[in-house]
């Protein structure tokens, strides 16, 4: 059993090789539940597999058959799509799941008939644990790195972690203080040059509420990340090119000061509590505010393109 262990690498490969290559935008407490739920994937097709074909080497390399299946069907999907006219034909759940299934089906009956040979399970078990373990350590890798990056970048941001404070506290404030970002919402010109929409009945209801709506509002910068933090700290920033390796350390420095900001921002005097509300984007999430309102079971950004990139893509 210790040489079997291969299918439960493959099962958390796919948690860390997603994270490795968007851990500008997320913080690392996204991989816990993948991370548990993952393993007891791999342990459970390992069960199966060991018990329809009788062998445990055998089973082993089963398991980790339907653990690559289960960790590529999305990228398959997403390639095929993208491959031109042929391509997109074949890029579709109703080719891809039941080919899977048939390769599937005629690997568990060469495994039950004792094929590859004793010689052959032993080539490929060490086969297959050598190519677990490669991509498991080079996605270690790249988070590793980009964690390392990110703690030994010179401070030139300063700025972005230093808010400005309010000039004029709101000493005993009488109502709430709502600061509302509607993420991606033109302001109403736009949407009636562009759309030919009156956005006019939904200002006026928020005004007749209280609200201030700024009519001539721009965005600093047209990334989320970004444009909030310099609306929180009164400052601007120049942008690196996000292609580049500088530019990903920047946007994970930015993750992760956007929490500290909104912490020491100073808006309303000792005492006050704030509430937060679920984003869906973890960038942006505000999960030690005093109250900290969300789905009770959700999954986050990050879980959903898990779910997106593996089997249990919807049909």
């Amino acid at each position: 059993m210790r040489e079997q262990w291969h299918p439960l690498l493959f099962a958390i490969s796919p948690v860390l090789f997603l994270y490795a290559h968007n851990s500008a935008n997320l913080p690392v407490e996204v991989l816990g539940r993948p991370l548990l739920a993952a393993p007891m994937l791999g342990i459970t097709a390992l069960v199966l597999a060991r018990i329809v074909v009788r062998d445990a080497a055998r089973g082993a390399l089963l398991a980790s058959a339907m653990m690559l299946q289960w960790a590529t069907y999305g990228y398959v999907l997403a390639l095929l799509s993208a491959a031109g006219s042929v391509g997109e034909a074949l890029g579709h759940h109703r080719v891809i799941m039941p080919l899977g299934i048939i390769l599937l089906s005629m690997l568990i009956i060469a495994l039950r008939r004792g094929h590859p040979g004793l010689a052959w399970t032993r080539y490929l078990s060490l086969a297959a644990r050598g190519r677990s373990l490669s991509l498991v350590a080079f996605s270690l890798l790249m988070i590793s790195t980009g964690m390392w990056q990110d703690a030994h970048r010179p401070s030139a941001e300063g700025e972005l972690i230093n808010p400005v404070a309010a000039t004029r506290p709101i000493l005993n404030p009488s109502e709430d203080i709502y600061h509302i970002v509607l993420d991606g919402y033109p302001r109403a010109d736009v949407l009636d040059d562009l759309y030919g929409l009156d956005n006019g009945p939904f200002l006026a209801a928020l005004r007749t509420r209280g609200f201030c709506v700024a009519d001539s509002a721009r965005s600093n910068y047209a990334q989320t990340l970004l444009s909030v933090v310099s609306t929180l700290t009164g400052r601007y920033f120049e942008e690196p090119d996000v292609s580049t390796n500088e530019g990903e350390v920047f946007r994970r420095h930015l993750a992760r000061r956007l929490k500290e900001v909104l912490r020491r921002r100073s808006l309303v005097a000792d005492g006050a509590w704030t509430r937060a509300f679920a984003t869906g984007y973890s960038a942006t999430e505000i999960l030690d505010a005093d109250v900290y309102q969300g789905p009770v079971i959700s999954l986050n950004e990050f879980e959903r393109a898990l779910v997106a990139m593996t089997h249990w893509t919807p049909c």
